[in-house]
């Protein structure tokens, strides 16, 4: 079945954001019309964890294809809001932006490095020696971890961006996290996809999930059984989509 024909019988289109929606903070040829077309059943399921899905919906409001912040699933505020489920005010120790680290205290989540009962893992564009040494010894002392997404690297035009996982690379190279309680709340782990067929209450044989990432978008949504359309960039992108060009997709059967 081409990928136009399985986005129109879909109940619900999860769509990827890095990649297959933007690129270097705009929207990528056919997003736009894309978005237009299917956003009333369209959850954007993202890795992203510096942002919220408020600021995800404003911007794409400001680009004229509004999808409400209900339907934007994002790894960090996903993790920030299992740790405030899990932890409540128990301190944690949260290596995050500033825009994250708000929106952990609107929470009710407590940053307390001292006492940090967790580690809380998102991309923070300020990591530092001191951030590195503070998380690692909680770790090694018996904190637990959770961790908003393994992406090492997320694409910027002919570069790349560091992502929460290579953070996580210089953590375990400080300790051993077999012996570390974690959590991994973004793709591949099903906890995105899972929260995002929550929206329209639907089962995953009723989805199909878009991506660009084999590893995350692909692999994950099919350990739930979805089926999926794989953006390479080059023969299948939204625009050709679109265009229902007849170019294979990947599928779980």
């Amino acid at each position: 079945m081409a990928p136009f024909e399985l986005v129109v019988r879909a109940r619900q289109v999860l769509v990827d954001w890095d990649g297959c929606l933007v690129e270097a903070g705009k929207l990528k040829p056919g997003a736009q019309a894309f978005l237009q077309t299917f956003g009333d059943k369209v959850v954007i399921v993202s890795n992203n964890s510096t942002e919220t899905a408020r600021q995800f919906a404003a911007f794409l409001r400001q680009n004229r294809s509004p999808i409400p912040a209900s339907r934007i699933q994002l790894a960090g505020q996903a993790t920030l809001e299992l740790a405030a489920e899990r932890y409540g005010a128990a301190p944690v120790y949260i290596v995050a932006t500033r825009n994250m680290k708000r929106f952990a205290k609107s929470l009710g989540l407590v940053h307390e490095p001292s006492a940090a009962s967790a580690v809380l893992l998102l991309r923070d564009t300020q990591f530092s020696y001191k951030k590195l040494d503070e998380a690692a010894n909680l770790l090694r002392k018996g904190a637990s971890l959770m961790v908003a997404n393994p992406d090492q690297t997320h694409p910027r035009a002919e570069d790349v961006v560091p992502e929460t996982g290579s953070l996580l690379a210089a953590i375990s190279a400080c300790v051993d996290l077999t012996n570390v309680q974690k959590t991994l709340v973004g793709k591949p782990s099903p906890t995105l996809f899972q929260r995002a067929l929550e929206v329209d209450g639907i089962a995953p044989r009723e989805a199909v999930m878009i991506g660009d990432n084999l590893l995350t978008d692909i692999e994950g949504a099919h350990t739930l059984g979805l089926t999926t359309i794989h953006l390479d960039g080059q023969s299948l992108t939204l625009e050709t989509l679109l265009n229902d060009a007849p170019y294979p997709s990947h599928t779980n059967g």
